[in-house]
Formats: C-alpha cells, sequence, structure tokens
C-alpha cells in the first residue's frame, strides 16, 4: 500500500521573468509518501511529518494499493484529515 500526505493548493509568487509578479498556483502536492507492506500495517499506525505551522484543513491523504506484476493501481481513496 502507497499512502502519500498530499496539500490540496500552494501559492508561490513569481519574481522574475515575463511573469514577474504573479502567482502560480499548484494543486495535490505531495508532501510525504510512504510504501507498507500489507503485513506492516497489523499496527494500524502511519505517521507523516506534519509542520507545526500547516494547516491541517489544506491537506489530505491518499492511499492506494498497486500490483507488484503490472504496477495497476487496484484501489484508492482520500480522506480528510481531522
Amino acid at each position: 500500500m502507497n499512502i502519500a500526505l498530499v496539500k490540496k493548493k500552494e501559492f508561490t509568487s513569481i519574481k522574475r521573468g515575463e511573469n514577474s509578479g504573479l502567482k502560480q498556483t499548484s494543486y495535490n502536492i505531495v508532501y510525504d509518501f510512504k510504501s507498507v507492506m500489507s503485513n506492516d500495517l497489523k499496527q494500524n499506525l502511519i505517521s507523516f511529518d506534519f509542520k507545526n505551522n500547516w494547516s491541517v484543513s489544506d491537506f489530505m491523504v491518499i492511499a492506494y494499493v498497486q500490483d507488484n506484476t503490472n504496477q495497476h493501481i487496484i484501489a484508492a481513496t482520500k480522506m480528510k484529515i481531522n
């Protein structure tokens, strides 16, 4: 199983070039990623390095299961962080 800590949206100020002064919006940015073997999930605990100055409402967790032979995604889900 693969699990990602994802920031929903982020703004970056462009400081140089023809777009100087504008803001770029990026969506679904992965801040942390873990691959966990199914037998490691027995503890039901996975932790991410979440900074104190981050707002939980800006993030979500995405998990997906991938077939090891062909890399096809078998199942996926996302959850809000409370």
